[in-house]
């Protein structure tokens, strides 16, 4: 009776088939089967790390580690990379990105976002230097960026992560075809939901709508960014406007004519009636201010 129970459980091994992943993470030394399939009953010492971070292991050693045990392994690649798990503090670095990118875009929903280095990094007692994201990195939902950290030496020490973003952007687009000059606002355009992916440019929000129209013709359905937009001009070229003047608490007006349109907070160029030309800045329609 023994035997036949001995023989079943052999058998219902050998059925067991684990299938292997490309890339593995661990902690220790010492690669385990258990490392691989927490599930697996069979404890066994597959590979150890040594002075090195990270092992590739072909199938085939695999497949025969696991069959010396009587288990069966499966894998679509012909290795499996271990990599040493990195020692490092990545909440700061997690905290810069998160930021970031809610300060870029006040409507995105971050769904996930992971960080892990390229290599093998272990901080020691080296601190973290102040974190800057690059406005191209917030184009993008996975890319590259190098952390600096200052060794008690003052050496810098650099870690190499690769970032990757899964989040949902709201957007504006036109709901019509709109020629070069046209006011935008939410007559011609709506609201989506999109899949954060790599931008060229940073979309619109509906704050930043106001006042504002197209710089050249845009389809239907585009997704308005910064680059497509400029403001409203309160000024238009040759029109007469007020020019207002205070020197010594004392307040002086006088109207000239614009030699370029301009919007607010512009600087435009003007002309008086006695033929000077004048730097003055936009601060209303049809008002402007000398400084």
């Amino acid at each position: 009776m023994k035997k036949i129970l001995l023989l079943l459980i052999f058998i219902i091994s050998l059925s067991a088939n684990f299938h292997l992943k490309k890339n593995y993470e661990l902690h220790s030394e010492v690669i385990m089967s258990e490392d691989l399939f927490p599930d697996i009953n069979t404890s066994f010492e597959i590979a150890k790390f040594k002075k090195r971070h990270h092992l590739q292991i072909s199938f085939n050693r695999l497949k025969r580690a696991f069959a010396s045990h009587g288990l069966q392994l499966s894998s679509e690649y012909p290795s499996s990379s271990f990599v040493k798990a990195s020692i490092y503090d990545k909440s700061e670095i997690l905290m810069a990105f998160y930021d970031a990118f809610y300060d870029t875009y006040p409507t995105i929903t971050i769904h996930n976002l992971n960080i892990a280095p390229l290599s093998y990094f272990d901080q020691g007692e080296a601190t973290l230097q102040a974190i800057t994201i690059p406005k191209s990195i917030l184009l993008k939902k996975e890319g590259t960026l190098r952390i600096k950290y200052l060794l008690p030496s003052h050496r810098v020490k650099q870690l190499a992560l690769r970032y990757t973003l899964d989040a949902e952007l709201e957007v504006v687009q036109t709901s019509q075809s709109l020629p070069n000059n046209t006011i935008i606002n939410e007559n011609n355009t709506y609201i989506k939901q999109i899949p954060f992916v790599t931008l060229r440019d940073f979309p619109l929000n509906l704050s930043e709508l106001e006042n504002v129209r197209s710089k050249h013709y845009l389809k239907k359905n585009t997704i308005l960014t910064t680059s497509m937009i400029k403001p409203i001009a309160l000024i238009s070229k040759h029109e007469k406007v007020r020019i207002k003047v205070k020197q010594h608490g004392v307040k002086i007006e006088f109207y000239a004519t614009a030699q370029e349109e301009g919007s607010i907070g512009n600087l435009i160029k003007v002309k008086t009636p006695d033929n000077r030309i004048l730097s003055v800045r936009v601060i209303s329609k049809g008002v402007c201010e000398l400084e």
